[in-house]
């Protein structure tokens, strides 16, 4: 797993089983810097690119990719979604309350993905939907939000009824790697959100299953240049 080069894994969460495999996956994976966001703290202001972030609520994936997009307003941004759960629903009571089931809706309104930047992979017959949905995408940077419900929801919030099998999510991130190999493509920043922690009883096994599946993404491409958000970014 040398060939990792993930340069800062992000933690949000105060749950010990959730925070162990946090721990586990910065070993295995060699990430050299870690930082934790306490409740009601702000998105890091400096960071080294390209990050990992371990979250509880998917709410959080607007913040990481309204922050990642600011800091690099020359490239085209680019937002895939692997989620059991369509996330664009707004509660009629409260619109405007970002959370969990929405943060599409806000990213959209605010035009930091459009309908021509955002891909949302489907449960049920995945690998067809994302290969269509790549074709649009092209040079740019590149952020990968993943639900732990789509593939492993014994881990999840809110499970999904449907399986993927293991073998299915390989071929669904060899896909992804290999899109992102070519030219001028860059994974700038990636999640893991809506991870239940009671159900972590064993946080190893579940590093070493995401691990396994990460080794797709040919992450030898990312640029690891740190890159301060107080200045503009380039590629």
């Amino acid at each position: 797993m040398h060939g990792m080069s993930f340069q800062t894994l992000i933690v949000a969460s105060q749950n010990r089983p959730t925070k162990s495999l946090a721990r586990f996956l910065q070993r295995s994976l060699h990430i050299p810097h870690r930082r934790e966001i306490p409740p009601k703290e702000k998105w890091p202001e400096r960071l080294f690119y390209p990050f990992l972030f371990i979250a509880e609520n998917h709410a959080l994936t607007a913040f990481a990719c309204e922050h990642t997009a600011a800091h690099f307003p020359s490239r085209d941004f680019f937002l895939i979604v692997l989620d059991a759960h369509l996330d664009i629903f707004t509660p009629p009571e409260n619109p405007q309350t970002l959370h969990r089931g929405n943060f599409l809706r806000y990213l959209l309104t605010r035009k930091i993905v459009t309908e021509e930047t955002l891909l949302v992979a489907p449960l049920e017959d995945p690998l067809p939907a994302l290969k269509e949905g790549l074709r649009g995408f092209g040079e740019g940077v590149y952020y990968l939000s993943w639900d732990i419900d789509f593939g492993f929801p014994q881990y999840a919030f809110f499970p999904a009824t449907q399986h993927l099998s293991f073998s299915t999510l390989g071929e669904i991130f060899h896909l992804l790697g290999s899109h992102l190999h070519k030219k001028n493509r860059y994974l700038v920043g990636m999640d893991i959100v809506e991870i239940n922690g009671a159900s972590l009883r064993y946080p190893e096994k579940v590093a070493f299953e995401i691990t396994t599946l990460l080794q797709h993404l040919h992450p030898q491409k990312i640029p690891i240049t740190p890159l301060p958000l107080s200045l503009i970014a380039t590629l």
